[in-house]
């Protein structure tokens, strides 16, 4: 993304939620063929400039070394252990992919 070229993923939530729904998804090798025979050079030029545009607002150093400081000082300041792991909610995993949200199903992966 942060080199501004065009991206295919796997249809995930997690490649869907990072590319803000706005990358290309396949499946299986048929649809990732499918992608790749109907792009043309201004719809690779439009995807790459997308890309671009949010690594640069949300996956910067700068950005993300902020988030890292934020979290270390929460737990410097805090006189009980602070948990760095995600709060898990009561959705089960059925509903987190009918929400495109299934990486949040198993937090111990990412």
């Amino acid at each position: 993304m942060y080199l501004g070229l065009p991206l295919i993923a796997f249809h995930v939530s997690y490649n869907k939620t990072t590319t803000e729904n706005k990358a290309w998804y396949f499946h299986d090798e048929i649809e990732l063929t499918t992608i790749i025979e109907n792009c043309n050079s201004d719809s690779l030029k439009m995807n790459a400039s997308l890309m671009k545009e949010i690594a640069d607002r949300r996956y910067t150093w700068k950005i993300i070394s902020s988030k890292y400081r934020f979290l270390i000082q929460q737990v410097f300041a805090s006189k009980e252990k602070v948990t760095v792991s995600p709060i898990r909610n009561d959705l089960k995993e059925k509903e987190l992919v009918e929400m495109e949200l299934g990486h949040l199903a198993y937090p111990t992966m990412f």
